[in-house]
């Protein structure tokens, strides 16, 4: 915790809790306990493991530093639809802060995302689009082939 998380920002120490037994330092100090920041939010949304997503999300949209609310709008709309592409979308953008392409997490918005992944996001939009024009058979079609790799 104290050589990566915190100074990364990803979480900060929230209180101690006493102890009744123990080594006397700790009982006098007490044992840390920790809070996700805002970054810390974000990278808990990139985790597929991650359980009650929809709280941490709303507890991430609620963050003053999103200045952009058509990101967040969106964000809400999408997760309704299409929640695994959703929490795509921060996974792609934690794994460039994790790789160079970002210098922060925070403040986060859309034009970093098209830099970081417009290739990403331009073939689902073709899809989206392309899938859009579909009459109803071919759409039929194509789900049922998206369903074989699921």
């Amino acid at each position: 915790m104290d050589e990566i998380l915190i100074p990364l920002d990803v979480v900060i120490e929230a209180g101690r809790l006493p102890l009744k037994r123990g080594p006397k330092a700790l009982q006098e100090k007490g044992i840390p306990f920790y809070k996700l920041t805002k970054s810390g939010l974000l990278v808990a949304l990139s985790i597929d493991e991650l359980e009650n997503k929809k709280l941490v999300l709303d507890k991430f949209l609620s963050n003053p530093e999103i200045n952009e609310k058509e990101f967040v709008d969106v964000i809400k709309m999408l997760v309704k639809v299409s929640p695994k592409f959703t929490h795509l979308i921060f996974e792609i953008y934690v794994n460039a802060y994790c790789d160079g392409k970002l210098k922060s997490l925070l403040p986060i918005s859309i034009s970093e995302f098209y830099r970081i992944s417009k290739n990403t996001f331009a073939v689902q939009k073709e899809l989206l689009e392309g899938f859009h024009k579909l009459s109803k058979s071919s759409k039929v079609n194509v789900l049922k082939l998206f369903s074989k790799f699921t």
